[in-house]
């Protein structure tokens, strides 16, 4: 399904690193309407030993007054999109579920690749967002301000996520001119490859196949993606425990945190 809408999470900071105008980009690519999304963790209320501590309204207005700020700015960065095809949505709340809560009312989520400076009172894990949003989510590395999808790879494993991902991925598979499905190891045998471009042809879209060898996945995936000057590489997110992968090490955490380029992932 080619993405109708998309949302953007909005931060101080992502409208300097590039994220927003990614999102600005593939709004354009795919004639879609974009979203901003901006969350700030309301103060809670305290327990001391004198009793409840309530957060002070002064600090609440600010926050109410920063996130009035961030939506000016946002509005006038992708004013561009055109009249009627941008929108807004803010909450004083945990950052993360409210983007993942938002994801709703879109196709497609962009992300930054880690978490910003201002995390938690802004920032969110994209980890978090990935695991709850139930839509495919794009992540953008810092500084990256533009999206190339003249060349894609996959990172092929035979799991769910990875069918989904790969499914979720079709409008932006059937636009570029070459896409690559990349296995790695002996979890992802020539058959399986071989079916997955025979499905990928059934939609039209040409992929080659590549089995690379090697005992890091991510690590393989990463090298394969700048060697054929990718600009976006296909995976699905979080096949085992995130705690796991947080203990072992694992695709996902490589894609995420040592990627320069961009990842489209599903849970």
């Amino acid at each position: 399904m080619t993405p109708r809408t998309i949302l953007v999470h909005v931060t101080p900071e992502g409208l300097k690193n590039g994220r927003v105008d990614a999102a600005l980009e593939l709004a354009r690519h795919f004639d879609a309407s974009l979203i901003g999304a901006g969350a700030m963790a309301r103060p809670e209320v305290i327990v001391t030993p004198e009793g409840l501590m309530h957060p002070d309204p002064a600090n609440i207005t600010m926050l109410e007054n920063d996130l009035k700020a961030l939506s000016l700015r946002f509005t006038k960065r992708v004013a561009s999109l055109g009249k009627g095809k941008t929108s807004w949505r803010s909450a004083l709340a945990a950052p993360a579920p409210f983007i993942a809560e938002q994801a709703r009312a879109a196709d497609l989520l962009v992300l930054s690749s880690r978490a910003d400076k201002d995390f938690p009172v802004i920032g969110v894990d994209p980890s978090d967002v990935i695991m709850a949003a139930g839509r495919p989510v794009i992540t953008i590395p810092r500084g990256k301000t533009g999206m190339d999808l003249s060349t894609i790879v996959i990172a092929w494993k035979d799991t769910p996520q990875a069918r989904r991902a790969t499914a979720s991925a079709l409008p932006v598979l059937a636009g570029a001119r070459k896409v690559v499905i990349a296995g790695v190891g002996e979890e992802a045998p020539g058959k399986a490859l071989d079916d997955v471009a025979s499905w990928l042809a059934s939609h039209a879209i040409k992929a080659e196949t590549l089995h690379v060898k090697g005992k890091n996945a991510g690590k393989e995936i990463l090298k394969t993606a700048e060697n054929l000057d990718a600009g976006l590489i296909v995976a699905g997110a979080y096949g085992r425990s995130r705690l796991r992968e947080f203990i072992l090490g694992g695709v996902t955490r490589d894609l995420l945190f040592k990627s320069g380029t961009p990842c489209l992932f599903c849970h």
